[in-house]
């Protein structure tokens, strides 16, 4: 049996404006995209344990229209397990990572990937990328 997760810190020892547990880091990444999925991979760096505890799968699907099988297609290009957490990734992971997600603050309106879409020379489950034929 896994050992029980640490104790939260009480309320006033989080810094304001920043979310205290794992479903506010998701919330914050929902509404904030793909910008805001950088931040998190910043604050793990610094030392936030929620942050480094998080699965990178999860931020990935909490970006808006971001779906499953995309996000899965994603860690896929990125090299990065589906139960990798942020404090596991390899520095090729994560600079693929940021490359992907550089990709989706260019290419869609808002700095929101639409549903079923995926970063230039990636495509989604069942696609090909733009001018090739799929497999």
């Amino acid at each position: 049996m896994a050992p029980p997760d640490p104790p939260r810190p009480p309320a006033g020892d989080a810094a304001p404006g920043r979310p205290r547990s794992r479903a506010g880091l998701l919330s914050e990444v929902s509404t904030g995209g793909p910008l805001a999925l950088t931040a998190v991979l910043r604050r793990a760096d610094l030392g936030d344990d929620t942050a480094a505890r998080m699965p990178v799968a999860a931020l990935l699907r909490a970006l808006p229209g971001m779906g499953p099988l995309t996000a899965h297609d994603l860690l896929g290009v990125a090299r990065i397990r589906e139960d990798q957490q942020v404090r596991d990734l390899r520095d090729d992971q994560r600079g693929a990572l940021l490359q992907i997600v550089g990709r989706l603050v260019r290419t869609a309106p808002h700095g929101t990937a639409p549903h079923g879409t995926a970063p230039h020379g990636t495509a989604p489950h069942g696609t090909a990328p733009h001018g090739t034929a799929p497999t």
